[in-house]
């Protein structure tokens, strides 16, 4: 009988073992997780941070104004087609400030970079047009005294873009993007990890179909990435998942990115600051003179 009391003994000795193992090791990954979402809590703020994107745009479903402008800009920096609707994109955001850099996917240098405010949008004219000398210049003397170097201000209004490329810029210069003051509270953060897989310091959300998305976290730094083919959709299925924190994402004109991989960085960054001098309107009227000479030389 006492034989059979210690095997009982041991054997609630043994489940208490493992029960207590498992809640302890549960109790470890939680304790990681909570630390984690501590540092989304501290370190997430959607008016500071940095991003890189990359982005394939559907031709057929763009506005006829930017179609022209990115077929102009194609025209004249001798960029294939399929190098300006395919873009990469890096910059970041500051407050009400958000700054873009602008690269054809062939290439290693930007084709241009946009500031975006509330006062005004404005555009690197510069690297345009620098690109558009070094295209019909090269190998041609007579050319190269039609086109001087750029000197001044390098900054101009969409309108004023429009002018030196002969194209409709209004989406560009109406455009407005507001960052929102959202903020998650910790124990929203702990939800939103909990359902995703972790290994070590990232997390991988499995929920979203046709989504590869996960977070990388560190103190002091966080880092988003996620890509899909179906933009749309992913952001459907996403508010479905995410309106148990009252967050809804505005999915306006999205349909025109076929393609889309997006990396955002969380930290501490440099403050941004809207360029305040742009190109006077008599240097503008130099530079389209010249473009339409080059139009009458070139046939382009």
């Amino acid at each position: 009988m006492k034989k059979k009391k210690h095997i009982g003994l041991i054997i609630f000795l043994t489940i208490l073992l493992i029960l207590l193992i498992f809640l302890a090791i549960v109790g470890i990954r939680l304790y990681k997780v909570w630390k984690d979402a501590g540092y989304l809590e501290e370190t997430v703020d959607l008016q500071h941070f940095s991003y890189e994107v990359e982005l394939e745009l559907d031709k057929k479903k763009l506005s006829s104004s930017l179609t022209g402008t990115l077929d102009a800009i194609a025209e004249i920096t001798g960029l294939e087609e399929k190098d300006v609707y395919h873009l990469k994109i890096k910059g970041s955001v500051y407050g009400e400030v958000i700054h873009a850099e602008i690269y054809p996917y062939s290439s290693k240098a930007p084709i241009t970079d946009i500031y975006l405010g509330k006062n005004g949008n404005v555009i690197n004219g510069a690297t345009i047009y620098n690109a558009m000398r070094k295209e019909f210049v090269e190998g041609d003397d007579r050319l190269e005294e039609l086109l001087p170097e750029w000197e001044g201000a390098e900054y101009m209004t969409a309108d004023q873009l429009g002018l030196m490329l002969e194209a409709n810029l209004k989406d560009i210069s109406r455009f407005s993007f507001k960052t929102e003051k959202l903020k998650l509270s910790k124990t929203q953060y702990l939800i939103a990890l909990a359902v995703m897989k972790k290994e070590k310091s990232s997390y991988t959300l499995k929920l979203i179909d046709n989504l590869k998305a996960g977070v990388k976290v560190k103190e002091g730094e966080v880092t988003v990435q996620a890509s899909t083919d179906r933009l749309n959709k992913v952001i459907e299925d996403l508010n479905d998942k995410m309106s148990i924190f009252d967050i809804s994402i505005k999915a306006d004109n999205l349909n025109v990115i076929k393609e889309v991989s997006l990396e955002v960085t969380f930290k501490d960054g440099k403050k941004l600051k809207m360029p305040k001098e742009t190109i006077s309107q008599r240097d503008l009227e130099a530079v389209v003179g010249v473009r339409s000479l080059i139009r009458e030389y070139t046939g382009r």
